[in-house]
């Protein structure tokens, strides 16, 4: 009789252990759902740089919500508390009509009334001018020329100019130089190792990243000697003296 009443002593002992060991186990498993967390907002800006009255596209689907889903999309356009469009969907369009820069607040709220914001700055800028190139139209190989390149910006913001060769397999040119005050000649030194013919692009990036359309100017660098002795021609009609004293040994 004894024997059974230790077994099932024994027995009731181990199902109210177990009993607690899981209660605990739930309640651990519990707290580490952290109930009430509020989302995280995020968003990004297409086109990164716009520019002025240009209507941009405002994208918040990467915003997400802990323990829950976001109900509500804000937008403070100015920063001043004031949230001017609200959303269900992820997405708002909105321009500013002038240069500068913006400070944007979206803010976003969940299922549980809760928000969270994140603000980031806007540039909003003019792309440059497409630069003009000067240089020969015809040339030799091994030869160093100069082109010369000018560009400018509607903002006047400092620039830069990037320089490279076009469609060109057998030669890598591709440079950048600056920051410039707007309107600034640059001079570029360029030689040509083979023949045929041959594409200089150039284009201009103010201080922002923005860039302008492509310029290119073409040189020819033939295959014949036809352009040799029109070089030498060239440069006999601009050295008169030493032109007088050619002809007077060709003809005494």
């Amino acid at each position: 009789m004894i024997k059974y009443i230790y077994k099932i002593g024994l027995v009731l002992f181990v199902i109210f252990f177990l009993g607690v060991h899981l209660s605990i186990g739930d309640n651990v498993k519990t707290s580490n759902v952290q109930k009430g967390s509020p989302p995280i907002a995020r968003f990004s800006v297409n086109p990164p740089i716009p520019a002025p009255s240009e209507c941009a596209s405002y994208r918040a689907k990467n915003s997400y919500d802990p323990d829950g889903y976001i109900v509500l999309y804000e937008w403070d356009w100015n920063n001043d508390g004031i949230y001017e469009e609200n959303h269900t969907i992820p997405t708002a369009v909105h321009a500013f009509d002038t240069i500068g820069q913006y400070q944007v607040t979206l803010r976003v709220t969940d299922n549980e009334s809760l928000n969270g914001t994140n603000t980031k700055t806007v540039i909003i800028d003019n792309a440059p001018e497409k630069p003009s190139i000067i240089g020969p139209r015809t040339g030799i190989p091994d030869v160093e020329y100069e082109f010369y390149i000018n560009g400018s910006d509607p903002d006047y913001d400092k620039i830069y100019y990037e320089y490279r060769m076009i469609d060109d397999p057998y030669q890598y040119i591709h440079e950048t130089i600056g920051p410039y005050p707007s309107g600034t000649n640059v001079t570029v030194s360029i030689i040509f190792y083979r023949e045929g013919y041959k594409y200089v692009g150039a284009r201009t990036i103010d201080i922002y990243g923005k860039a302008s359309g492509w310029s290119a100017f073409g040189i020819d660098i033939p295959r014949n000697k036809f352009v040799y002795n029109l070089n030498l021609l060239n440069f006999l009609e601009n050295n008169q003296i030493l032109r007088w004293f050619i002809l007077r040994i060709v003809y005494s």
